[in-house]
């Protein structure tokens, strides 16, 4: 099973024009996705003031989907490369699916997560932070990582003839928690009509904190959405055909879902202006950080001819 293996298959072979396509493709996922992430993380790290909880789910979100652009994006480009050639890197494949699925499974159960956490947010102010605090979501964000360790392991020990059985126990995981996601905007959407409609009837100005409360709601929403897009094509793929996961159709759906770990970063800087000046920020820190040692080693230099 973990042996790579020559085959005259079609398990083993794509056409060389449309693989040269796939790990250009490939490679610019890798790289966008892999630096924009990093940036979202350093950026969270290092700034005090997006230290709150919303900034602990993306941040969680964007380890994620670091898995997807720097461990499973290269193996995928090293496995399409061996494909021109007819052979299948049985284990590269396995770490790529097994990495894949933690990471997928990671993303929609922290999506899920900031989903209930906006939800309340909007639709109980007055209560939100007795109900989510910093610790409790610190410990339910460590131990969804625990808890999604099932999907790989999973994958890993079940049988390729009960590989349908795995297909629909993960399908049903995903469907639970987009449910949990959509019933959290239908609350959160109804509650924001009927503080808009409150407000305009006692002609009372939204405050900046529930406007921006609201901002941050809509950027999570797109990043569900996005999610969504990106991953219909995978999912749906694999429900019409889960002992098949090979073939020129299945790799395009693939790359389609690795593709949205490299959109997420764009999403947090173009929607948030406190992103784009902390990332700004630290920008010149860094620069200021390297001029300074230019000047102590130039410094250093002038007072040894001295």
């Amino acid at each position: 099973m973990f042996s790579d293996i020559k085959l005259g298959m079609d398990r083993c072979l794509l056409g060389k024009e449309e693989t040269i396509a796939m790990n250009f493709i490939n490679i610019l996922i890798t790289i966008l996705g892999s630096v924009g992430n990093i940036v979202v993380c350093l950026t969270i790290a290092l700034t005090p003031s997006l230290q709150n909880l919303s900034s602990y789910c993306i941040f969680n979100l964007s380890v994620a989907d670091l898995l997807a652009t720097m461990i499973v994006e290269p193996c995928l480009i090293v496995i399409l490369f061996w494909k021109l050639h007819g052979i299948c890197l049985v284990k590269v494949e396995y770490v790529a699916r097994l990495v894949g699925n933690l990471s997928c499974s990671i993303s929609v159960l922290t999506l899920a997560i900031m989903s209930v956490e906006r939800c309340l947010a909007i639709v109980k102010p007055m209560t939100y932070k007795r109900y989510i605090t910093t610790t409790r979501l610190k410990t339910l964000l460590i131990n969804s990582w625990l808890f999604c360790f099932i999907t790989p392991c999973l994958d890993a020990f079940v049988d390729e003839d009960k590989k349908k059985t795995y297909v629909l126990f993960s399908m049903i995981s995903m469907a639970i928690l987009f449910v949990i996601i959509l019933v959290s905007y239908a609350f959160l959407f109804r509650a924001v009509r009927k503080q808009s409609y409150a407000r305009q009837q006692l002609r009372n100005t939204t405050s900046v904190s529930h406007e921006a409360e609201k901002r941050l709601a809509r950027t999570v929403a797109l990043v569900i959405g996005l999610f969504t897009i990106f991953w219909s094509p995978i999912i749906v793929r694999m429900a019409f055909k889960p002992d098949k996961n090979y073939g020129s159709d299945y790799v395009w759906t693939v790359i389609a879902s690795l593709a949205n770990s490299a959109v997420n970063p764009f999403v947090y800087f173009f929607r948030s202006k406190t992103f784009r000046i902390s990332v700004r920020n630290i920008f010149q820190w860094g620069r200021c950080c390297k001029n300074n040692r230019v000047a102590q080693v130039t410094s250093g230099k002038a007072d040894s001819k001295v």
